[in-house]
């Protein structure tokens, strides 16, 4: 069954196929999801699999980028199976979505469908065959087999116990303290500096460039503010990072940046150049601008005088 629906800006078109709307139980069933969009448009793919119920997902792809009569084809396919009978609706799926460049963002809604999973047919014409006797069969080794099967588990119990004795009889081994984790602007500063002197993009890999430059930013982002920056979609992302408080500025650039790396990644665009610098920039920059800020250490002076006050204090009670 194909879906068409079709979006308002750009006109970007969208196909929903299912080549079966009725199996039995057990059997697979595929659906593929096709996109097809100009180039100047930046498309947030939903999560499928979160999105249908009832059904049970075997496989998903990636989703996969073409290029045909100038406009970009986007295509992901999705196996899924039911073990009970009954009609099983695939949902209307949000695909939201923006002109490259613009902060404004629309949502597009695929149609629903159906799929019927039916029961095997039983056989009602042959007769109820007669129940039999009980066979007497001798002594098979699969019948001794869980006491063998006991006893080897009692005989490793009784050495795991004996070792365990003689590990902890042993004198315990001095704790090294381990040095505290590297700060995440320290960190991410010098993996910046490091893909910098890589020059990936001046020697052609514009994509492994920008998919190292926002990896980078990703972990920083997760580490700073204990977000899941990883498995976010840019929109997910920028709007946690409005909730901790981020400088607008901050964020109209941070969101260019990535949108931009979206399309690098996703849909095979080039930038220019100047973007490539401007881009390492802009992360250079958020990180100087939202690093974590040292607490203020007292004074030796001031430690001194607070144990002193507590020593006078001490010898006041005991009197």
């Amino acid at each position: 069954m194909l879906c068409p629906f079709l979006l308002p800006a750009q006109e970007p078109f969208l196909e929903v196929t299912q080549y079966q709307e009725k199996a039995e139980i057990g059997d697979q069933v595929d659906i593929y999801i096709k996109l097809r969009q100009s180039e100047n448009l930046v498309v947030n793919w939903p999560d499928v699999k979160e999105s249908i119920e009832g059904l049970e997902v075997l496989h998903i792809t990636g989703i996969d980028t073409a290029k045909q009569d100038g406009q970009l084809v986007l295509t992901q396919a999705i196996k899924v199976t039911a073990w009970d009978s009954g009609a099983y609706k695939i949902p209307s799926l949000p695909f939201s979505y923006s002109i490259k460049g613009d902060t404004v963002l629309n949502t597009a809604n695929s149609p629903e469908s159906i799929i019927t999973f039916t029961r095997l047919p039983i056989d009602t014409s042959r007769a109820i065959a007669p129940i039999q006797e009980p066979l007497d069969v001798p002594y098979t080794f699969e019948e001794f087999l869980p006491y063998i099967l006991t006893g080897v588990a009692v005989l490793i119990l009784i050495i795991t116990i004996f070792l365990l004795i003689r590990h902890y009889r042993k004198p315990k081994e001095k704790i090294v303290k381990q040095p505290p984790p590297i700060p995440a602007h320290v960190w991410a500063l010098e993996k910046l500096k490091e893909l910098e002197n890589l020059k990936l993009w001046q020697n052609g890999a514009i994509k492994e460039y920008y998919i190292s430059l926002t990896d980078i930013f990703r972990h920083y982002v997760e580490r700073r503010y204990s977000i899941r920056a990883m498995e976010s979609t840019t929109g997910e992302l920028m709007a946690d990072l409005k909730d901790q408080k981020v400088k607008r500025e901050l964020l109209e650039q941070v969101e260019y940046m990535l949108r931009e790396a979206d399309m690098v990644k996703f849909a095979k665009a080039t930038p220019p150049e100047t973007d490539h610098v401007q881009n390492l920039e802009i992360a250079f920059s958020f990180v100087e601008k939202t690093k974590r800020r040292p607490e203020p250490q007292p004074a030796p002076e001031a430690i001194i005088a607070e144990e002193e006050t507590q020593e006078d204090e001490i010898k006041t009670d005991t009197r």
